[in-house]
């Protein structure tokens, strides 16, 4: 059901479009949801292979099973091998063998971080559409050879289609604090190592990735350069990297200050954003603004989110996702979000060599354009 979308048609009720496909399908969306129409009119459904039932892919089971347009078809999970069906769905213990046997339209691959690239590789042989969870790949290089494949991949940053992502998006972008000049991004938090205990630059791929990315959509710019150090603080249960600290200087000029924790001693997730013309705050519930001069915060405006993206935990922010992988705007597609890997990147070459990082070198030495 891949096909490559040739024009638009226009809009049809409010919040509402709809786009042509070849062969005469096409895409219908509403309130950030899309569905796929057939050339008879009538209403399909994409059928959806989900790769890793871990808790993310879980979570993404039961966000399918509550949006209309889509279907699961399939689960692959190792673990439940000997395992017919679950809730009537067919189960898998290998990608290869659901790839062989089901018809699907998509796949969400929620597999671990080392098995990403071999998942979505064999996904996109298959012709499907890939929704890959956080982070697309475990390197940039890896993520680079995966461009090179074509097909839709879409990575699962989510995080910046929620509400206070997307108001504080709204705001810089209209203006409220001037020219934005610093940022400070603090995020700590309490995580078991478990499945991550293991790895390298855990918190950097773990948690980072996802303030990276927030922190480019926030700003409309993409990083120039970062210095970083990562660590294991005491008592750490992860053999590497659970906290990050990171200057990071944005390609407009911004400087950022990012600190990040798996091993907190509780929870904090804040933003500060400062222009010339006053401070944005927020701590992920609401966003306060002060205009320069003032002594006091106030609630800032900003619009509404699409219903599909404003659900609670662990739904927010998923309804993009799913749009964007049925055919819709994909805000994460893989060619954006190289940008974002390479900043991990960059950041773990920093800490390595103890140096300042050239973020788009790291693209263009691997030809990658900017």
């Amino acid at each position: 059901m891949s096909r490559q979308l040739y024009r638009e048609t226009g809009r049809g009720a409010k919040g509402s479009q709809r786009r042509w496909f070849a062969g005469g399908w096409q895409i219908a969306s509403s309130q950030g949801l899309c569905q796929l129409i057939g050339p008879w009119g009538h209403q399909t459904v994409t059928r959806i292979a989900h790769i890793g039932l871990g808790t993310r892919g879980l979570h993404w089971l039961e966000i399918v099973g509550k949006t209309p347009g889509v279907e699961s078809v399939a689960l692959v999970e190792p673990r439940l091998e000997g395992c017919d069906e679950r809730d009537g769905v067919p189960v898998f213990a290998s990608a290869s063998a659901a790839l062989a046997e089901i018809a699907a339209d998509a796949a969400i691959v929620a597999a671990p971080i080392a098995e990403h690239v071999a998942l979505t590789r064999a996904c996109v042989a298959a012709g499907l559409a890939v929704l890959v969870e956080k982070p697309l790949a475990p390197t940039l290089g890896e993520a680079l050879a995966l461009s090179e494949l074509g097909g839709r991949v879409i990575a699962g940053q989510s995080q910046r289609f929620c509400r206070v992502e997307r108001g504080l998006r709204e705001l810089v972008g209209g203006g409220i604090v001037g020219r934005v000049e610093v940022v400070r991004c603090a995020v700590r938090r309490t995580r078991r190592a478990a499945d991550l205990a293991d790895l390298d630059y855990a918190q950097l791929l773990e948690d980072a990735v996802h303030h990276f990315d927030s922190l480019r959509s926030i700003l409309g710019s993409d990083a120039a350069s970062v210095r970083a150090c990562c660590f294991n603080p005491t008592g750490s249960d992860y053999r590497h990297g659970a906290a990050t600290q990171a200057l990071i200087e944005m390609r407009n000029g911004v400087h950022v200050q990012y600190s990040g924790s798996l091993v907190a001693n509780g929870y904090s997730y804040t933003w500060w954003i400062e222009g010339d013309a006053g401070v944005l705050w927020s701590d992920r519930k609401r966003i306060l603004f002060r205009p320069r001069g003032s002594r006091w915060f106030r609630p800032a405006r900003f619009g509404p989110v699409p219903p599909a993206d404003a659900s609670p935990y662990p739904q927010e922010g998923t309804g993009s996702l799913l749009a964007a992988l049925v055919g819709g705007e994909a805000e994460t597609a893989l060619a954006d979000n190289l940008q974002t890997l390479a900043m991990v990147e960059a950041s773990r070459i920093a800490d390595r060599e103890s140096r300042e990082v050239d973020v788009g070198a790291l693209l263009d030495r691997r030809g990658a354009g900017q």
